[in-house]
């Protein structure tokens, strides 16, 4: 069985056991506790499906339970974006130790090649809460396509522990006008759209913009 109709008793259940054993924790930490510890998954091939498609991955109870650390937003968006060349965005993200020691951790990033996500190490007192500057660096000429979806997961790690990890994204184009045509046009393939799929399909084999006037 799969669908909203299993997922949201599902994680309803979930999110009652987190708020049990994290009782001092808000809403939008007991979303990171819940995110930051999905298992990724992957196709039969071993390829691993995109974040617009699994999110943050399958949660995992067990080790959500277990969560050392919490960071606000629990998720990386860079959103729309158009390039040339090279661009670097930036965000700005909150880390909180809910744990009873002293932690370190160091950010390591695992995605697209295009895509560089990057971002300091650092240090929290038990209870202390710190803000870190995440960049991401877009590289053009790394693309598969002029218009592409960069994304991966952004570790940090402890003593060779994943304590969290951050699903991120961006969608870049040469233009912001093909992007948000692309994204319209990837939204109907997935639902089964025949021409949206053939659209689609030159613009991923041939690195060709998705113009305006495909959109209509």
């Amino acid at each position: 069985m799969s669908g909203t109709s299993m997922a949201g008793p599902h994680i309803a259940g979930v999110m009652a056991l987190l708020k049990q054993k994290h009782s001092t924790l808000n809403p939008y930490e007991l979303k990171s506790v819940l995110l930051a510890h999905g298992k990724v998954i992957h196709d039969a091939d071993k390829k691993t499906y995109s974040v617009s498609r699994q999110g943050a991955g399958r949660v995992q109870v067990a080790e959500s339970l277990n969560a050392k650390i919490v960071t606000i937003p629990a998720t990386l968006s860079f959103g729309l974006t158009d390039i040339e060349q090279q661009k670097t965005l930036a965000q700005e993200i909150t880390l909180k130790n809910i744990s009873s020691e002293a932690i370190t951790v160091t950010p390591q990033w695992n995605g697209h090649k295009a895509l560089q996500v990057s971002a300091p190490s650092v240090t929290l007192a038990a209870g202390e809460s710190k803000k870190i500057l995440v960049k991401a660096k877009i590289t053009g000429s790394l693309m598969a396509s002029a218009n592409d979806e960069l994304d991966g997961f952004l570790k940090l790690v402890s003593d060779k522990e994943v304590v969290a990890q951050l699903p991120a994204l961006a969608v870049a184009g040469t233009s912001l006008e093909e992007v948000r045509a692309f994204e319209v046009f990837k939204a109907k393939a997935e639902k089964g759209d025949a021409r949206s799929q053939c659209e689609l399909g030159v613009c991923y084999d041939s690195g060709v913009g998705v113009t305006k006037n495909l959109t209509q």
